[in-house]
């Protein structure tokens, strides 16, 4: 059973943070999720529910421990760093990038998701600065005064805060608001993460006409689940789940497949 309820639902007292026993014995386990559209991680189908990989993942941990899914709705990113160091969530599953900032107020699982950034540049801006060799300078672009969009209070927006010093920014609730200002011209680039970008370029490869995609070189956005301080139990728990869950996916992607002819063996 999965329950949804948002962040002014939640009571205001902080709350110490339950451990692993704790939540199993209440028959629950809440976990902060950002509201925020950023497939395929989290996203809302036609009907307003929750889905995306974040969201089965959250829903897998609750069926592991054999208890309902409470899933409480937060503003931002760092909203939901916030409810879990105050005790009014257990977990935080949001695509959440570790940085040294979050990791003052909570602790981290090991990363389950490895991303990159990828900008989205608008083409017809891009051709105007007239690259040598017509290969594009990250230096140019770091001193671009152009429009950049970034998602709202997310690690992506300090980030390019600081790489790009010249930019003026707009900040989104939606990637998908943002792609189309990109692609309108109204905005010489998007900063995403890598799987976002390519979720939406597979899902609509029409976008590659009006937008060039540009890799960061070198920046490696490692994601990891959320829990309070104190928390060595439940901590511990989710890093075997989540190496137990890798080799589960290893194993799937290894296994034979059948053919109507004959059975294909790994070894």
């Amino acid at each position: 059973m999965c329950v949804n309820v948002t962040a002014a639902d939640a009571p205001e007292e902080n709350k110490p943070p339950r451990d692993l026993n704790r939540i199993i014995d209440s028959g629950k386990v809440t976990v902060a999720v950002v509201d925020m559209d950023i497939p395929p991680f989290i996203m809302k189908s036609r009907d307003g529910q929750l889905e995306g990989l974040d969201i089965d993942i959250a829903r897998d941990i609750a069926g592991k421990m054999n208890v309902n899914l409470e899933i409480v709705s937060a503003g931002y990113f760092d909203d939901v760093i916030a409810m879990v160091a105050a005790g009014k969530a257990d977990i935080g599953v949001s695509n959440l990038s570790m940085t040294c900032d979050r990791a003052r107020y909570v602790r981290f699982t090991d990363p389950y998701r490895v991303l990159g950034i990828t900008l989205l540049l608008n083409r017809v801006k891009l051709a105007s600065m007239r690259f040598p060799d017509g290969l594009i300078k990250p230096e140019q672009l770091k001193n671009t005064d152009g429009a950049v969009g970034v998602l709202e209070r997310s690690a992506y927006e300090s980030a390019a805060r600081e790489y790009l010093h010249n930019a003026v920014f707009r900040t989104y609730m939606e990637y998908s608001a943002m792609l189309r200002d990109a692609e309108k011209g109204d905005l010489f680039m998007s900063v995403g993460n890598s799987g976002t970008v390519d979720y939406y370029l597979k899902k609509e490869p029409r976008l590659l006409v009006k937008l060039q995609p540009y890799n960061i070189e070198g920046f490696r956005d490692h994601i990891a689940m959320a829990v309070g301080l104190e928390n060595d139990h439940l901590l511990s728990w989710l890093n075997v789940y989540l190496t137990v869950r890798r080799d589960e996916n290893r194993q799937q992607k290894n296994k034979p497949v059948q053919t109507k002819n004959h059975q294909a063996e790994s070894y």
